[in-house]
């Protein structure tokens, strides 16, 4: 009988984490902060070009900006409910943008981060959307 083995904290390093982060600089940090633990992060600059890329997205988790050119927020997280895609969703704002985290809380969202945040906050929010 073969030894029961407990893959659990390798299951986060095969998910894709996907990131929405219109500023290059921030899209950049955020995936080295992330690159140490989840080996799969797929990066967009907007909403548009990730829903473009929907063939290919696996429901693990995406972290997305407060504040997106084109599509907003709450339209991105609408369509991924309206699509049937139940992907977890971690939103990075400022704390100034209360009435938009109320906002986006209600429409479904796994987490509302404020910036600025530690590293080690992002990566627990990442797990926690995960399990």
């Amino acid at each position: 009988m073969l030894p029961l083995v407990n893959h659990s904290h390798h299951s986060a390093a095969v998910k894709t984490v996907y990131v929405v982060e219109p500023d290059d600089s921030e899209r950049q940090r955020l995936q080295s902060v992330l690159a140490p633990t989840f080996r799969n992060i797929r990066t967009f600059d907007n909403a548009e070009s990730f829903l473009a890329q929907r063939g290919s997205i696996q429901q693990d988790c995406l972290i997305t900006s407060a504040v997106l050119p084109g599509m907003s927020v709450l339209e991105l997280i609408g369509w991924l409910k309206n699509e049937g895609m139940p992907i977890p969703v971690i939103v990075l704002g400022e704390d100034t943008e209360m009435p938009l985290t109320v906002n986006i809380m209600r429409a479904g969202a796994a987490d509302f981060i404020e910036r600025p945040f530690t590293d080690r906050r992002l990566r627990q929010a990442v797990r926690t959307a995960m399990r």
